[in-house]
């Protein structure tokens, strides 16, 4: 053998116990944190921190786990104060859904008196259809196209058709 190649093998063999090394380090984490490991569907690990409920250690004082563990929760704490605090949010919930409503109401009567005439009948609305446009099959065509210009005749058409109809039956 010369001696590059000599040198080759050397490294080589210093690579692979470097990588074996560190497997077999990664292999210890992962057995000390075996139970907090989580894998995908193929068996890759995904997650290898283990849990932990919050930054106080096991140890710690109970209060101060509690403390922390109401204050995570938003608030809420035990079973005991639950219902009190549902109540609240509910009764809070709806008094502002009939503030809404109220506020809705008036607006609507506001538009309603607008729309009215004097006349005591209903209004019409007309369709808000932008001049130079005709609302054919649900769409707004423009009139100076081939497709506009053959929905107008259809439009003109169709009220030719209730004019004649009305005319039959004597209106």
């Amino acid at each position: 053998m010369t001696s590059s190649s000599g040198r080759q093998k050397r490294r080589y063999e210093t690579r692979n116990k470097l990588t074996q090394r560190l497997n077999e380090r990664k292999l210890k984490e992962l057995k000390k944190v075996r139970k907090n490991v989580k894998t995908d569907k193929r068996g890759r690990v995904i997650d290898t921190k283990p849990k932990q409920i919050s930054n106080i250690g096991k140890n710690a004082d109970f209060g101060q786990r509690a403390a922390k563990l109401k204050q995570s929760m938003g608030g809420i704490g035990s079973m005991t104060d639950y219902k009190k605090t549902e109540k609240k949010a509910f009764k809070k919930a709806e008094k502002y859904q009939k503030k809404k409503k109220k506020e809705e109401d008036k607006k609507n009567k506001l538009k309603i008196k607008k729309n009215k005439t004097t006349g005591g009948g209903t209004t019409r609305t007309k369709s808000s259809t932008p001049t130079g446009y005709v609302r054919y099959k649900g769409k707004l065509v423009s009139t100076r196209t081939a497709q506009g210009k053959h929905a107008m005749n259809k439009l003109k058409a169709k009220k030719r058709a209730q004019e004649m109809a009305k005319k039959r039956l004597g209106k």
